[in-house]
């Protein structure tokens, strides 16, 4: 018989100081986030200054520093960091900057050509693109990076900017005594004047070294997948799925994967919200949902970032922050905020969102400010989720959209995001060791059951009453008990071996 229960028995008096300290052995990349104050001519000296404000996430908290900087950053953004969260190196799409803020030895010119130079004014500020530039580390290489970047070209008659195809450049972080150099830039990986822009994401192969990325067709349903191996960076295939693009779908989209990696989604105001399974294994996208959400006054840019357990998507339409959730078979969403009017110095409306080391998302704006929302507990339902608009001051005004860019990390590490919020006021925490397990118990709505043989579930009141019948599948399940009375429930499960077993869960408040 498969036994269902409650075995060992774990006390946890403070959540933060076990998070704390699992944290120095985690995936620290994405540590530093740099946004740049345009430049400005100092009152006294007459030199033009940029001052670079870095948040840093390396000791659990947000810390918020300003340097001096030497080269600008528009919309393109990117950074990577040691497993210590002490920068490394990044880049603004045009160059290539050192922790120092000094150009990398060879590290000009990234995505040069046409518009590079007479569009965009010799990319004397930084490159323009919400999610079109991330930077990975090799897997055939502790010290070697590749920077994945999308070069946008254009025509005149008639007007069109489209972007080239996907390349990547490469660091060496062996050479100059540490500091770097880039010693391939600008290789095509693949060629293709129909790629979307922005949607640019990544996340590890089950393999826990190599990566995946996805990138979608303009007017299609074409979805390449690019594999960074020992090889190198190819596209390992394409797959057609789901709904077409549109011509409004490069205008301002994100994409994202769930931090479990089972899931890749991306939206925009006129497609949607587009939901995958994915398997890490083999890149194969399944099983499409498409949810459209009536939100949005100026239907151009717009964010999206999964909660840390994977239960909800958020997404910002500007005006409106939403918290979609994906346990439940409907995706229904709920309103979280709407933008308050508050402008320092600009709208502080709502746009690009990224998920922190801190288990916090941290939002900025479409306009030049000098504030960041917050969501404190993403985990939580609806406005128990504390989002809180303008929380971060910044000490000069954040450029236009930027936000860097970063792949999925700390995908099979222990998930600390959810000991820190479902913990925190719990003594008692009991871990079920079985080849069925569902959590949280009790229950307030929706628990996740994860089995390793498929099945029925049956669920009784303390009657003896049959209230829930339920197909599993291998894999993930969600169940959903939010419209049930709060008590105790018997539950069967017998899998499709006609081994039944059984035990009791809690339906709270």
């Amino acid at each position: 018989m498969i036994k269902i229960n409650f075995g060992t028995k774990a006390v946890i008096f403070t959540a933060l100081v076990i998070f704390t300290i699992k944290l120095a052995g985690q995936e620290l990349q994405d540590a530093n986030w740099l946004f740049n104050h345009p430049a400005y001519k100092d009152s006294t000296s007459s030199e033009i200054i940029i001052a670079s404000q870095i948040i840093d996430f390396s000791k659990n908290r947000f810390d918020l520093r300003v340097e001096e900087a030497k080269y600008s950053i528009s919309t393109t953004v990117a950074s990577v960091s040691n497993n210590k969260g002490e920068l490394l190196f990044y880049t603004n799409g045009c160059q290539v900057l050192q922790a120092d803020h000094q150009l990398m030895e060879n590290g000009d010119s990234l995505n040069f050509g046409k518009y590079y130079v007479e569009w965009w004014q010799n990319c004397k500020d930084g490159y323009n693109g919400m999610q079109d530039i991330l930077i990975l580390n090799d897997p055939s290489h502790e010290y070697g990076y590749y920077i994945i970047h999308k070069t946008i070209n254009y025509i005149l008659i008639p007007t069109r900017f489209y972007v080239e195809g996907i390349k990547y450049s490469y660091v060496d972080m062996t050479m100059n005594n540490g500091k770097g150099k880039v010693t391939i830039k600008n290789k095509i990986i693949h060629e293709d004047t129909y790629v979307c822009s922005s949607f640019l994401s990544a996340v590890h192969h089950t393999n826990g070294k190599d990566w995946w990325l996805i990138q979608m067709e303009e007017y299609d349903n074409t979805y390449y997948k690019v594999l960074i191996d020992e090889n190198g960076a190819a596209v390992k295939d394409s797959q057609d799925i789901g709904q077409k693009t549109t011509r409004n779908t490069s205008a301002g989209g994100m994409s994202k994967f769930s931090p479990d990696g089972k899931k890749w989604a991306w939206y925009t105001w006129e497609n949607g919200l587009n939901l995958f399974d994915f398997d890490r294994q083999t890149g194969q996208l399944s099983n499409h949902k498409t949810k459209i959400v009536p939100f949005g006054i100026r239907k151009v840019f717009t964010g999206l970032e999964f909660s840390p357990n994977g239960r909800f998507v958020y997404i910002s339409t500007v005006d409106t922050l939403l918290q979609v959730d994906l346990w439940k078979e409907d995706l229904p969403y709920e309103v979280i905020g709407t933008y308050d009017g508050f402008q320092n110095p600009f709208s502080t409306d709502f746009i690009l969102m990224n998920l922190a080391p801190d288990c916090k998302i941290y939002m900025n704006s479409s306009s030049s400010t000098k504030s960041m929302h917050l969501i404190n507990y993403p985990n939580k339902k609806g406005k128990a989720c504390d989002f809180q608009q303008h929380a971060i001051d910044l000490f000069y005004t954040n450029g236009v959209l930027n936000l860097p860019n970063f792949p999925r990390l700390r995908v099979d590490e222990e998930d600390l995001c959810d000991t820190l919020e479902l913990y925190t006021d719990v003594k008692d925490v009991f871990q079920n060791q079985s080849d069925l397990k569902i959590y949280p118990n009790p229950i307030i709505d929706v628990a996740k059951i994860e089995a390793e043989i498929s099945g029925f579930l049956f669920i009784y009141d303390l009657r003896g009453e049959l209230v829930k019948r339920q197909k599993i599948k291998q894999g993930d399940n969600f169940l959903d008990l939010e419209h049930q009375a709060t008590g105790v429930y018997s539950v069967v499960f017998i899998n499709d071996k006609g081994i039944s077993s059984s035990i009791k869960i809690v339906k709270g408040i």
